[in-house]
């Protein structure tokens, strides 16, 4: 049997976090990204910007392409009192990282240990390990458009996306 890839465990852990510990019965894929995004510290996660600027402007125009396929797929719209779509969950999602994109914070902590890791692998998602700020907790930092594109999964077609560098250690900026 062939081992899962780290997309596939990020999925899978997410998916349990969600219906076990946030006791969601049957979640669509968007509702489980909704959940994760409201739900940070239970889900062991926080959000950062790259230090280095090419590195943002690539991250920047990747999740912008991202939110653009995620409005879409969706048919959410922009209207003079926010946005608005058939699907409650993709709205949230949609105006989360919006917000996210708008703060720089373009970038996503998976904390080691905590569910959605489910574990501290030396390397996770092409991220290597490291310490989180001064905190004493290590984690993997991943591009956030990544894990919109994971966690959406089939939704979204790899094609026209931005290429970016795989993320590295060090050159971020913890907020």
């Amino acid at each position: 049997m062939q081992d899962m890839s780290d997309d596939q465990k990020l999925r899978q852990n997410t998916y349990k976090f969600v219906t076990e510990a946030l006791r969601v019965t049957q979640p669509t894929a968007v509702k489980v990204l909704r959940l994760i995004l409201e739900n940070p510290g239970l889900a062991g996660i926080q959000f950062s910007g790259p230090k280095d600027p090419d590195r943002l402007s690539q991250y920047m125009e990747a999740l912008d392409n991202a939110i653009n396929e995620l409005a879409d797929r969706y048919k959410i719209v922009d209207t003079d009192k926010g946005p608005v779509g058939a699907d409650q969950d993709a709205v949230i999602v949609y105006s989360i990282l919006k917000k996210l994109q708008a703060e720089g914070r373009v970038q996503i902590v998976l904390l080691a240990g905590y569910p959605l890791v489910g574990g501290s692998p030396s390397k996770f998602m092409n991220a290597v390990r490291s310490e989180v700020g001064r905190s004493g907790r290590y984690g993997y930092y991943v591009p956030l458009y990544k894990i919109v594109r994971v966690m959406l999964g089939d939704q979204f077609e790899e094609e026209g996306g931005v290429e970016v560098d795989e993320v590295s250690r060090g050159g971020r900026r913890d907020s």
